[in-house]
């Protein structure tokens, strides 16, 4: 007796991509929390910056301060005419071979998301892969 299957491939990509989508957000959150967690923070603006600036459904994450990059880092950047770390407006400044210290935060340190990477990855790899099971049903 034959059997005739018929499938609409359309439904099912869109169901697969608005789940992918959801899980990414979830998990973008989860990333955003743990990178924090070795974020330094001072006043709390550079983690605030990240709370508002990410786009969580496209797994974007943001640090939106005229810092962040400095701290991510973490090289003393200074002025190249007065050699002093505050510099003038529109100033370019450049790198030195001396390291930022951090304090303030859980645990801050330079590239804080590739920290957060190292202790976290596998459960972030869980995250994902249980939220699209969920918003796969």
């Amino acid at each position: 007796m034959p059997v005739k299957v018929s499938m609409d491939r359309n439904a099912v990509k869109m169901r697969i991509r608005a789940a992918s989508e959801k899980a990414v957000a979830e998990l973008s959150k989860q990333v955003l929390a743990d990178c924090n967690e070795f974020c330094p923070e001072d006043h709390g603006i550079l983690i605030n910056s990240s709370e508002i600036h990410s786009n969580f459904k496209k797994g974007l994450l943001v640090w939106s301060t005229p810092y962040a990059r400095y701290l991510y880092y973490g090289i003393l950047m200074i002025d190249p005419v007065t050699r002093s770390p505050y510099a003038h407006k529109g100033a370019r400044k450049i790198l030195t071979n001396m390291e930022l210290q951090y304090h303030g935060g859980k645990s801050p340190c330079k590239l804080w998301c590739e920290k957060a990477r190292e202790m976290y990855n596998e459960d972030w790899r869980l995250i994902y892969q249980n939220a699209f099971k969920k918003h796969m049903r």
